[in-house]
C-alpha cells in the first residue's frame, strides 16, 4: 500500500512539475518561486536541456518527497495548503474542504489541463450576463459578475484575453475595474 501511494504521490508531483510554467493561481507562483530558487541552489544553467532534465530532480527532491504538500481537489485543481496552516477553506490541523476551495487562495494550483474548462466556464457566465432575463434577478447578475472575475483572474495568458474581449468587458460592465492587470505567465 505505501508503495502505490508512494507512485500515486510522485504522479501527481510530476504532473505538477510538467505544466508549472502554464499553471495559473498563487499557488502556482509560490511553486515556481520554489522552483527557481533550487536550480538557483544547484546552479543549473538556464538552458532548456538541462532544465528539463533537473526538472525531474526537482519533483523528486521537493513535491514527491514532502516538501510540498500537494493535494488534487478537483482535476486540474491542486492545493499546495500544507497541513499545518490555516486557509480560506479550512482552521489549522485539518484537510483542505475541497468546497470551500477558492481561486484567491495563496495554495490554489490551476493546471494547465484547466484552461479548457475555465475557457467554457467563461463563454457561459458571460452569455448569462448577456440575457434580459437574468437582469431581472437582481442577485444574479452580480453573483455571475464575481464568478467570471474569479475565473477570468487564475490564468494571465486567459485574463489578457478576456481583457482585450468587448463582449466580456461589456459584461463586466463598471465591474471591469476589479480585473486589474495580468499577473503572472
Amino acid at each position: 500500500m505505501r508503495e502505490i501511494l508512494e507512485d500515486y504521490r510522485f504522479a501527481i508531483a510530476e504532473e505538477v512539475a510538467d505544466g508549472l510554467s502554464e499553471a495559473g493561481g498563487k499557488g502556482a507562483a509560490t511553486l515556481r518561486d520554489l522552483f527557481n530558487t533550487y536550480f538557483e541552489e544547484l546552479k543549473i544553467p538556464q538552458n532548456e536541456r538541462s532544465q528539463r532534465r533537473r526538472c525531474r530532480e526537482f519533483v523528486s527532491a521537493k513535491l514527491a518527497e514532502g516538501g510540498v504538500d500537494l493535494k488534487i481537489l478537483f482535476p486540474g485543481i491542486v492545493c499546495i495548503k500544507p497541513i499545518s496552516a490555516a486557509g480560506k477553506c479550512t482552521k489549522a490541523g485539518s484537510e483542505p474542504n475541497a468546497a470551500r476551495c477558492q481561486t484567491d487562495c495563496p495554495h490554489f494550483v490551476a493546471l494547465p489541463s484547466r484552461k479548457a474548462p475555465v475557457r467554457e466556464i467563461i463563454e457561459w457566465l458571460t452569455s448569462e450576463l448577456m440575457d434580459p432575463a437574468v437582469h431581472r434577478n437582481i442577485l444574479l447578475p452580480s453573483w455571475y459578475r464575481a464568478q467570471l472575475i474569479d475565473q477570468v483572474k487564475i490564468f494571465a495568458d486567459i485574463h489578457r484575453e478576456c481583457l482585450a474581449d468587448q463582449r466580456i468587458r461589456c459584461a463586466l460592465g463598471p465591474a471591469v475595474e476589479q480585473l486589474g492587470v495580468p499577473v503572472g505567465r
